[in-house]
């Protein structure tokens, strides 16, 4: 009898063991982590059409301009981290507020890559000649799922998405940025396998 009752417990130890979800690889896809991140980026610029009944490359119909945003920061997971970001944006009034989606790249040290798509709204401030000065913005992200790689080729996540940025028209930098800069801040939750890494 006794040795039944150990065969029965050993069973259900291996049972228990194959069935329970908190005992899987902490590298799992599934296992879901806080996701923060600043990019200040320095190397910003937009791409108008030629002429404006023509739509923009690479974007909707109804963006105006494409607008491109890379810059270097720390990023939850990767580290130090390069970001290139691209968007497409419209005014939606007369006041200079606009609507952009967009895709972000983090590339960390090692190469990984992780890849976000966005949409945001956001606010232009106007100087007193009538030219925008600096704008500010959120909305929301979404990990695109297969675009990534390493330990990121698989990854799922979403969060908020926010922006800050200097337009240079005059000498005073708006928020305290560098003339030019904007800062990009990321908070959310993803989930990814930290087993796979790229190897560079």
């Amino acid at each position: 009898m006794k040795k039944l009752s150990s065969i029965i417990a050993v069973a259900t130890l291996v049972l228990m063991t194959i069935a329970s979800p908190a005992l899987a690889s902490p590298g799992h896809s599934d296992h879901t982590v806080p996701f923060k991140g600043s990019v200040l980026a320095l190397d910003n610029g937009q791409i108008f059409p030629p002429f404006e009944e023509e739509p923009v490359e690479g974007c909707l119909e109804w963006a105006e301009w494409q607008f491109f945003s890379r810059g270097t920061g720390q990023v939850s997971h990767l580290g130090r981290s390069d970001l290139d970001l691209i968007q497409c944006s419209r005014f939606v009034n007369d006041a200079g507020d606009g609507y952009s989606e967009g895709r972000a790249s983090f590339t960390a040290a090692n190469g990984d890559m992780l890849v976000l798509t966005y949409d945001l709204d956001w606010k232009s401030y106007v100087t007193d000649f009538g030219a925008p000065d600096g704008f500010d913005g959120a909305g929301t992200w979404t990990v695109l799922e297969g675009e990534g790689s390493g330990r990121f080729a698989d990854a799922t996540g979403s969060g908020m998405i926010e922006v800050i940025g200097d337009i240079p028209f005059d000498d005073t930098p708006m928020f305290g940025l560098p003339p030019g800069g904007t800062l990009w801040t990321f908070d959310g939750m993803i989930a990814y396998d930290a087993s796979s890494r790229s190897r560079r």
